[in-house]
């Protein structure tokens, strides 16, 4: 019987690690090789990243256009109470035409409609300022990290903006990691994201079945535990459909 070689690592870019010397794949004591036939078996996934180089040049759009104009007509306070502000400016009309939330805040008889100003509390400048760009169409959030991508996820799930919301959710899931996946997760739920909660569910049901190690120090949601013990309990061919 050939004698099964185990190894399990995570590798770095470009990085070569040894799995095992060549004195012990040659001994036949071990019987790595049988019948002059050396089988390797290898089970792993294979992450990639698009580059600047890959996106297509596209004509400016009319938002893109307002961008650089300076008759912005409308301020985003960003800061706690007792905080010092960030002020971001906008043209009022393309923050009520990229959420239903900012409109109906806008249409209605509300402070920020006469003071031309809305205050934000919850979420930190850097965070608001990328949504803003999206609003001129600026995909400046497709270069963010995954911290980023989560707030922003949050951020386009409270005001409604589901554009924003499923263009961060694609990016998301092709920055789902073993190391991040926990993280993403919970976002998931917090989110109210179903297709990115179905993905991590996938993925983690997989981790755990090829046995591949994630970051288990953060604690998963209890809805996403559930769900997952619930797909890791039915049976293959279940599974399948």
């Amino acid at each position: 019987m050939v004698k099964p070689l185990t190894y399990s690592k995570q590798l770095a870019d470009f990085v070569q690690y040894r799995f095992c010397y060549l004195k012990d794949l040659l001994n036949p004591e071990n019987k790595f090789i049988e019948n002059d036939i050396f089988t390797i078996q290898m089970k792993g996934m294979l992450f990639f990243e698009s580059s600047d180089e890959d996106r297509r040049e596209r004509s400016l759009t009319l938002a893109q256009y307002l961008w650089e104009r300076d008759d912005r007509d409308f301020i985003i306070s960003i800061g706690k109470k007792h905080e010092r502000k960030t002020e971001i400016k906008i043209h009022k009309f393309v923050l009520a035409s990229r959420s239903p939330v900012f409109d109906r805040m806008l249409e209605n008889e509300m402070k920020e409609k006469f003071e031309n100003k809305l205050e934000i509390i919850d979420f930190n400048a850097e965070i608001v300022k990328m949504a803003i760009e999206y609003f001129y169409d600026r995909d400046t959030y497709e270069t963010c990290n995954v911290d980023q991508l989560i707030d922003l996820l949050q951020f386009a799930e409270k005001y409604d903006i589901q554009d924003l919301k499923s263009k961060v959710e694609h990016v998301l899931i092709i920055k789902v990691r073993p190391n991040n996946i926990c993280e993403i997760s919970n976002a998931s739920i917090n989110a109210n994201s179903a297709k990115l909660k179905e993905i991590c569910i996938q993925l983690m049901h997989f981790y755990m079945k090829q046995k591949l190690p994630f970051n288990e120090e953060i604690i998963l949601n209890e809805d996403f535990v559930v769900e997952l013990n619930q797909i890791a309990a039915l049976p293959v061919e279940e599974k399948k459909e």
